[in-house]
């Protein structure tokens, strides 16, 4: 079980009970950690820090990447999400979409999909066997994964999904089934958002008041975090499991949570 917290880099091994600890002391390239993501087809561990550093980890080498940290680009730096397909990782960034080469160990390609290339908030990013899918802060963009020109806005088309008063922010793009995806969109000025089921055509509200700290696929199920409360769902939306500030099996444990993951029938909750 990998773990990231401010100043460090757990590992936790659930059969051996064992924690190794890993921050800028023993191996890693900076301080202040950001997000944290894993790869299980190139077993590989992207580590990004507050200042826009970045680190390859692979059997047991780090592979520093600091471009967006150097580099003085237009619009944030801040890196939201990561996403991996095809020996590739995804970053979802303030400015647009840096693509990283994961055995290289170098930047592949930008993409900047504001207007004429400019920069825009990409907060999520989703791949499938034909699409690219970008969630953003003017909606939902895509393109033909295989085109040689992503690195130019006129690639993109934008999916125009708007719901409520014109909500339009898309932050979490998961896969729901072969022809499915679940996409939440976020209301203007609020911590609310519509979670909502996208079929290629018609866009089904699922949620109209949802409050989602974080939302992943693990397994065949969906885990949903909102405030002090974690609810897992099959496919069709039906709910499975729920603890809550109301109900919490937990004798002592803060609600506060900010991830969970699904391992075979073990729930690890941060």
């Amino acid at each position: 079980i990998l773990v990231s917290c401010e100043s460090a880099l757990f590992y936790y091994d659930p059969n051996s009970q064992e924690i190794e600890k890993y921050s800028k002391v023993n191996g890693l390239s900076d301080a202040g950690l950001g997000i944290t993501a894993y790869d299980s087809t190139t077993n590989t561990i992207i580590i990004t820090y507050e200042n826009s550093n970045i680190d390859i980890v692979q059997d047991d080498k780090v592979y520093n990447i600091p471009d967006i940290k150097n580099r003085s680009i237009e619009g944030s730096k801040e890196i939201n999400s990561i996403s991996f397909y095809n020996n590739k990782a995804y970053l979802s960034c303030g400015f647009g979409i840096v693509v990283l080469d994961l055995t290289r160990h170098e930047i592949y390609d930008t993409y900047y999909l504001g207007e004429n290339s400019s920069a825009i908030n990409v907060n999520c990013v989703y791949i499938n066997d034909t699409s690219i899918f970008a969630g953003t802060v003017n909606g939902l963009l895509y393109a033909d994964k295989n085109s040689n020109a992503l690195a130019s806005s006129e690639t993109w088309k934008n999916k125009n999904m708007v719901v409520g008063n014109n909500y339009k922010e898309v932050n979490y793009i998961l896969p729901l089934n072969s022809k499915d995806l679940l996409i939440n969109i976020l209301m203007t000025n609020s911590t609310h958002s519509y979670l909502t089921r996208y079929n290629g055509n018609t866009l089904t509200v699922v949620d109209s008041d949802a409050y989602i700290i974080n939302l992943r696929r693990c397994q065949d199920k969906i885990v949903r975090i909102s405030y002090l409360s974690l609810s897992i769902m099959d496919s069709s939306f039906n709910q499975i499991y729920h603890i809550s500030d109301q109900w919490n099996p937990v004798s002592g444990l803060s609600l506060d949570l900010k991830d969970a993951i699904i391992d075979n029938n073990d729930l690890w909750i941060s």
